[in-house]
C-alpha cells in the first residue's frame, strides 16, 4: 500500500516555490516598471511644460540625476539650453534683418530720385512714390507685374535701358523729355539674392532745375554783358567827342560819362541785389519820389545811345500827375530803364520814344512808347519770365 498524501505533498513543495518565485518577480517588475512609468510621466510632463517657450526648466533639472529618467532630463536640459540659444539667435538675426529691410524701405520711399526694380522673370517688385510721380503713373498698377516696367518706360527706351545696364561703362543714358520735365535714367544689373539671375535697377532723376540754373547762369552773363556794354559804350562815345568838342559842350560829356559810371556801379550793386532776391532776403526802400525826374533821369542816361541812330526820347505827362511817390528809386529806375533801352534797340533809325507818366486814383503809370514790332503774340506770356 503506498502513501500517496506524503507524494502529493513532496510534488507540490516545488510548485508552490516556483509559484512563489515567478510571483515575487512579477511583482518586482511591476514595483519597476510602475516607478519607471511614473519617472517617464514626470519627464513627459516637464517636457511638455518647458517645450513651448525653450525657458522655465525647472521641472526637468530637478528630475536631472535620478538614474535613467535623470540622464533623459538631463540630455533633455541640454537640448532645450541649445534650442533656446539657437531660437535667441534667430529671432535676433530676423529683428536685425526686418530693421534693415524697414530702414531700407522707407530710405527708398524717401528719396528724391525714382527707383525701379525689374527681378529676373520681367516682375516689377520695387516703383517708390519718386518714381510713381516723375513717370506719373499708379505704382499700384505695374508692381507685382510682370513687364510691368517695359510697358511704362515704353519699348525703345526699355531696350536701350537694358543695353546700358549691360555694359560696364556709359549706364545713364541720354535726356529725356517726359511729361514736362527732364529726366535721366541710370541703370545697372543686381545679382539676386538667391543667385535665380540679374535684377534691373533704373534710377530716375529729375534734372529740370539743373538744367534751369544752367540756363539761369547763361542768362546772367547775357544779360549783364549786355547791361554792362550799354554804359561802356555812351562813356566811351562821350570820352571821344571830348577832345573834338567845343567848350561849352565839353561838362555835358564829361557829365554824360560820369553818370554813366554811377550806372555801371549801379549794375553791379543790382547783380547783389539780384542774388538777395532770390534768397527771399531783398526788401524794397519805399521813399517819396518825384516820379517824373526819375523818368528824365534815366532819359537822360540813354540819350546818347538813342542819338547815335537818330533816336529822339520825349518825356510828358498824361493829366496831373503826384509830385512825390513812395517808391523804391532804384528799382523803379531799373524797370524804366529796361522798357527804354528796350524801346531804343528796336525802334528804326530817326524814330521817336516817348515816357509818359500818367496818374489814375490808385495808380501811377510810366508808358514807354515806341514805333517798334512790339513782342510777337505767341512769346507775350513769357515776357515777365526771369531774363527773358
Amino acid at each position: 500500500i503506498v502513501d500517496t498524501t506524503a507524494i502529493r505533498e513532496r510534488a507540490q513543495n516545488p510548485f508552490i516555490a516556483v509559484t512563489a518565485g515567478a510571483g515575487a518577480g512579477i511583482l518586482a517588475l511591476i514595483v519597476v516598471g510602475t516607478a519607471f512609468a511614473h519617472g517617464v510621466r514626470e519627464l513627459r510632463s516637464a517636457v511638455a511644460v518647458a517645450a513651448p517657450t525653450a525657458d522655465g526648466m525647472e521641472p526637468l533639472i530637478h528630475l536631472a540625476g535620478r538614474d535613467e529618467v535623470g540622464q533623459a532630463a538631463a540630455e533633455a536640459v541640454t537640448t532645450f539650453e541649445r534650442m533656446r540659444d539657437q531660437i535667441g539667435e534667430a529671432v535676433e538675426e530676423a529683428r536685425a534683418a526686418t530693421a534693415r529691410q524697414l530702414l531700407g524701405e522707407h530710405v527708398i520711399r524717401s528719396m528724391h530720385e525714382g527707383v525701379l526694380v525689374e527681378r529676373f522673370d520681367t516682375t516689377c517688385i520695387v516703383c517708390n512714390p519718386a518714381a510713381a510721380y516723375l513717370l506719373d503713373v499708379q505704382a499700384g498698377a505695374i508692381l507685382g507685374l510682370r513687364g510691368g516696367m517695359q510697358q511704362v518706360l515704353g519699348d525703345d527706351l526699355y531696350r536701350r535701358l537694358r543695353e546700358r545696364a549691360a555694359t560696364e561703362t556709359g549706364r545713364r543714358v541720354e535726356l529725356v523729355t517726359w511729361a514736362g520735365r527732364d529726366l535721366t535714367f541710370d541703370a545697372y544689373l543686381v545679382p539676386e539674392v538667391r543667385g535665380e539671375g540679374d535684377s534691373l535697377l533704373v534710377i530716375v532723376r529729375d534734372v529740370t532745375a539743373v538744367l534751369e540754373v544752367e540756363q539761369l547762369k547763361r542768362d546772367v552773363v547775357s544779360v549783364v554783358s549786355h547791361d554792362l556794354r550799354t554804359p561802356l559804350t555812351v562813356i566811351g562815345s562821350s570820352l571821344g567827342m571830348l577832345a573834338e568838342a567845343p567848350p561849352e559842350m565839353q561838362g555835358q560829356l564829361v557829365d554824360t560819362a560820369q553818370r554813366n559810371v554811377q550806372r555801371m556801379r549801379e549794375l553791379v550793386d543790382d547783380m547783389l541785389d539780384l542774388a538777395r532776391l532770390e534768397s527771399g532776403q531783398a526788401e524794397p526802400v519805399l521813399e517819396p519820389q518825384d516820379i517824373v525826374a526819375l523818368c528824365h533821369e534815366v532819359a537822360s542816361l540813354q540819350a546818347p545811345q538813342a542819338a547815335t541812330r537818330g533816336i529822339r526820347i520825349l518825356e510828358g505827362t498824361d493829366g496831373p500827375v503826384p509830385e512825390h511817390l513812395r517808391c523804391d528809386r532804384r528799382q523803379v529806375s531799373r524797370a524804366v530803364m529796361n522798357l527804354l533801352s528796350n524801346a531804343i534797340k528796336f525802334s528804326p533809325d530817326q524814330a521817336d520814344v516817348w515816357i509818359v507818366v500818367r496818374a489814375e486814383p490808385d495808380w501811377v503809370h510810366v508808358d514807354v512808347i515806341d514805333s517798334g514790332p512790339g513782342v510777337p503774340l505767341e512769346e507775350q506770356e513769357r515776357v515777365f519770365t526771369r531774363f527773358y
